[in-house]
């Protein structure tokens, strides 16, 4: 039936919403060509002869001397409906019912949205919609020429009268995630949109204190917040306290390429100690230990690190397993490629896909409350739900999108109504009861999951690693009380978030290098000093000044080339005080002469080089091997010159010491 056929209704049609609604509103004068209607609120289930409320607005608003087009559609049979039904109205069947309401006749609330109020009780002017089912319904404002503009498709549920007898478990997984707010300094900002998102989400989860849900904040935003804004965290933990709240790495990270890099085991298995001590610590309370809600596939090397850092449960995306049957009503069993298991639950990807319409987010939330009614139905009803209640399904809100707080707030306001649907949080879901006294699951179906490889971080781990190294050097040069040290720490944990791109991580590790050269550089030792040794033994002074504000502790090596000994050894562990530390460096000289005694500072570890320096030794005492020599050379030449003397004495006493005067040849000597 066409629009057109039902405006010999249309008088009846206004007199009872003019009664119902009680009293028009202001009608606008609009003379352009009308837009499409945006939803502002709606009822979400409509039990038998109770009426629907909903409330649009539209650009300009409504046109005078003009019309409120509303066209009702057969009740669903398929899913897929409400995934492409907006953009081929061909899926929406055949037209159930059609009505025309003048816009003079329609009222206007205070915020300004137009509400229409209409019956379902099988009344001439009113929807039927008296039988269960999902009922697709376009609005759409026409002006004065008759002409409607492009409408809005949004959808009527009508549940069964014992809807609420086995209600579908339905967990609603709530993450409260930004882009990191420590930046490569070390610094927290919480930015603006950071802080409205936490606003905004307190704010209704205060207001849905009694809807169950699940909730996944990140650490790394929990701890900024509280060095930042104690108030905000005090309102956040305020509206977590009656809620489930699962713990994670301190940022969000791919498992799957986290758990693929040997050099990141450690790193991953630090990133949930610190994430886990971060939530407790700042929100004051026990978080789930056991279920993982983060990124990832469940790769066979992703199970082993979920397993060894105490997780055996986990929401995994329906297109990371595979298997003949991927059930999205119950646990099952995830299967690794060499026999690791964990128990799951698997998100819908068409759930998923009811959460990206930010443009009109009362309608995606709607859209979504509609999904889940047809999946409240019985398996023979092409549903899910089971008569025992244990049924369930997992709607799992997006980190990284915009995610409206009208399509929060509309989407557990149809949670809170009840209808076809249970709030539960995912450690009821995983239990094998509907409420949750039994800790472990049942068995499951078993899938496997798919090898599908995260990002390559081959190349950061391995940058990862060698930092690493050098912070942990400085740590032992610092002490572990060293607020630097967490700082660099925290950095270094930051820097594997899967929100930023290899340069950024580089950026975060280059800046801890630097931050470590700059608090070293504040030690230094005198240098290009003589120092004069005027005996064998001797000490050396040396001044190594410590400006970095506290007391370090360092190791101190010399060498001198062979030409000193060391009689407390060639290296120290000295324990610097700020300021001046003049130290008294005992050594034996081996040999005289100049020589540089070479000095290097280092963290006590080794890894970290604080300093170096260099001294120029001047020995001018003999040695003794010197006195030997010098001794030796002197015995020597008291031997020659008594072997000299002993040689010439005897020498003279071989001739005669008066000889004979020369005279005639003839003549004799005197008697």
């Amino acid at each position: 039936m066409s629009r057109r056929a039902h405006r010999t209704g249309l008088l009846l049609a206004a007199a009872l919403l003019v009664l119902v609604a009680g009293g028009v509103g202001p009608v606008t004068a609009q003379e352009a060509e009308p837009t499409r209607p945006r939803l502002v609120s709606q009822t979400p289930w409509v039990a038998e002869d109770q009426p629907v409320e909903l409330a649009f607005a539209l650009d300009g608003g409504l046109p005078e001397g003009g019309t409120v087009e509303l066209t009702l559609y057969g009740a669903l049979t398929s899913r897929e409906v409400l995934v492409r039904g907006t953009a081929d109205p061909t899926l929406l069947g055949e037209q159930r019912d059609a009505l025309s309401i003048p816009t003079a006749l329609v009222p206007t609330r205070a915020d300004g949205a137009f509400r229409l109020l209409l019956t379902t009780d099988g009344s001439p002017a009113g929807l039927p919609v008296s039988d269960p089912g999902v009922y697709p319904l376009e609005i759409a404002v026409a002006g004065t020429d008759g002409v409607p503009g492009p409408p809005l498709l949004t959808w009527i549920v009508r549940t069964a009268d014992d809807a609420g007898a086995t209600p579908l478990r339905t967990a609603v997984v709530l993450p409260l995630h930004v882009r990191p707010s420590f930046g490569p300094d070390g610094v927290p900002e919480v930015t603006a949109r950071a802080r409205a998102l936490l606003e905004t989400r307190a704010r209704i989860l205060e207001k849905f204190r009694d809807v169950s849900l699940t909730v996944a904040p990140t650490p790394e935003l929990i701890d900024a917040v509280a060095q930042t804004d104690p108030d905000l965290l005090e309102q956040v933990a305020a509206a977590l306290a009656p809620q489930h709240v699962v713990t994670g790495t301190y940022v969000r990270l791919d498992l799957t390429a986290y758990a693929d890099v040997a050099e990141l085991t450690q790193p991953l298995e630090d990133q949930f100690e610190v994430g886990t001590r971060t939530l407790r610590r700042s929100l004051g309370r026990p978080v789930d230990l056991r279920t993982w809600v983060g990124p990832g596939n469940p790769t066979s090397s992703a199970l082993d690190a979920l397993r060894d850092n105490g997780m055996d449960r986990a929401l995994l995306r329906r297109e990371s397993v595979t298997g003949a049957d991927l059930p999205i009503d119950e646990p099952v069993v995830v299967t690794g490629g060499t026999g690791q298991t964990i128990a799951g639950v698997l998100a819908d990807p068409a759930l998923r896909t009811h959460v990206n319409g930010t443009a009109d987010p009362v309608l995606a939330a709607q859209r979504a409350l509609a999904d889940l009614a047809l999946l409240s139905a019985t398996p023979a009803e092409g549903g899910v739900a089971l008569s025992d209640g244990t049924a369930g399904v997992v709607v799992k809100l997006p980190a990284n999108q915009p995610l409206p707080a009208p399509f929060l707030d509309t989407l557990l306001e149809g949670l809170r109504a009840g209808g076809p649907l249970r709030p539960v949080s995912l450690a009821e879901l995983f239990a094998a009861d509907p409420h949750g006294t039994v800790e472990a699951p049942e068995p499951g179906p078993t899938v496997v999951g798919a090898p599908l490889s995260g990002q390559d971080l081959a190349a950061y781990g391995h940058n990862l690693a060698a930092t690493t190294e050098i912070v942990n050097g400085y740590s032992t040069f610092a002490g572990r009380v060293d607020p630097l040290t967490d700082d660099l720490r925290r950095r270094l944990l930051v820097s594997g978030s899967n929100d930023l791109t290899e340069t950024q991580r580089g950026a975060y590790l280059r800046s801890v290098s630097l931050a470590i050269a700059d608090q070293s550089a504040e030690v230094q030792i005198t240098d290009d000093e003589t120092v004069t040794l005027t005996s064998r033994e001797g000490d050396i002074p040396i001044t190594i000044r410590n400006d970095t504000g506290g007391p370090v502790e360092v190791r101190i090596a010399f060498d001198s080339d062979n030409k000193l000994d060391f009689p407390d050894g060639a290296s120290q562990r000295r324990r610097l005080l700020e300021g001046p530390n003049r130290i008294e460096v005992p050594v034996v000289a081996r040999t005289s002469g100049a020589f540089p005694l070479r000095i290097t500072v280092t963290s006590p570890d080794g890894v970290l080089t604080v300093g170096r320096a260099q001294v120029t030794v001047r020995s001018t005492a003999v040695s003794g091997v010197g006195v030997v020599l010098s001794v030796g050379a002197l015995l020597v030449l008291v031997v020659w010159w008594a072997r000299h003397w002993r040689t010439a004495r005897r020498n003279r006493r071989l001739v005669d010491p008066d000889p004979p005067t020369p005279g005639n040849p003839g003549e004799a000597a005197p008697v």
